[in-house]
C-alpha cells in the first residue's frame, strides 16, 4: 500500500511499457511527492518494461549510480555532478 512507502524511490518508466501502464508509474510517483517521500522520475520515450534502446540504457544506468551514490552518501561515480533537485 502506497501510505506505508517512506523509503526513497527511483521510476525509471519506458512510455510504450505493456507490463506496466506508465501512467500508473506516474500517478505512484505523484501520490509518493505528495505524501513527503523522496522519489524521481525518469521516462524514456519509445522503450517498453526493458529500457532496450542504448542511448536510454546508459541514461538509465547513470541515473541509477548517481542515485545511489547520493542516497548511499557515496563518491559520485565516473566524476559526475551530484542530482540536483
Amino acid at each position: 500500500v502506497v501510505k506505508n512507502v517512506t523509503c526513497p524511490a527511483l521510476l525509471l518508466v519506458g512510455t510504450k511499457d505493456l507490463r506496466v501502464p506508465p501512467h500508473q508509474s506516474v500517478h505512484y510517483y505523484y501520490t509518493l511527492r505528495s505524501q513527503g517521500v523522496d522519489a524521481r522520475l525518469h521516462t524514456y520515450p519509445e522503450s517498453g518494461h526493458s529500457i532496450a534502446n542504448m542511448e536510454h540504457n546508459i541514461d538509465a544506468q547513470l541515473n541509477l549510480a548517481l542515485w545511489f551514490a547520493d542516497k548511499l552518501d557515496a563518491p559520485m561515480p565516473y566524476g559526475l555532478a551530484p542530482i540536483a533537485e
